[in-house]
């Protein structure tokens, strides 16, 4: 192997590790600053996608904002962990929204289409959807919420493979639909 090739991995490799602490050190301050809300999420995530069917979340919001740390699993066959912010465009009932998440994700030995493949360090993923307010009480609410998801692996500069893409269209979008559980927040 030639002098080129060994710096060339070298840096690669020292790289990765520089963004596995960087997302660890975000997602450390996330738990250092006090949660007002937490959500339970039941189908495809609009964080994860179909990583992310079953995601809890420590939500620090206000009117129009909202910052979250995540963590999610498909029955323990893929599932992740990350930091969102998502920024809603209406305070009502029917509240559409952004979201932008920065995760990691993992899948369970010999279930990727791709060999090999255990997950990624480094992805983001971006949202847009909308949230509709199906049962208000104090300060819980029970949401409906409809969307679509565009992930991309930052480090292998791909799309994830917890993606499914449609047959005849974009490969890197899919749509998201989860029932969402509020509870103390907005």
């Amino acid at each position: 192997m030639c002098k080129k090739t060994k710096r060339l991995e070298f840096l690669k490799e020292l790289n990765l590790h520089k963004t596995k602490i960087i997302f660890t050190f975000i997602i450390l301050n996330t738990f250092a600053y006090s949660h007002n809300a937490s959500e339970y999420s039941l189908g495809l995530s609009d964080k994860l996608g179909i990583a992310g069917f079953l995601t809890k979340s420590w939500v620090c919001n206000n009117e129009y904002n909202e910052l979250s740390f995540f963590l999610g699993t498909t029955f323990f066959i893929t599932g992740g962990a990350g930091i969102s912010y998502k920024r809603y465009l209406s305070t009502s009932d029917f509240a559409p929204y952004f979201n932008i998440a920065l995760f990691s994700y993992y899948i369970a030995d010999g279930m990727s289409s791709n060999p090999g493949t255990k997950g990624s360090d480094f992805n983001i993923s971006a949202a847009l959807g909308v949230d509709i307010t199906a049962i208000n009480w104090k300060e819980n609410k029970i949401k409906l919420s409809a969307g679509l998801i565009a992930m991309h692996d930052l480090i292998n500069k791909t799309t994830p493979n917890i993606i499914i893409g449609a047959d005849n269209g974009p490969g890197n979008i899919m749509p998201t639909i989860n029932l969402k559980m509020y509870f103390g927040g907005k």
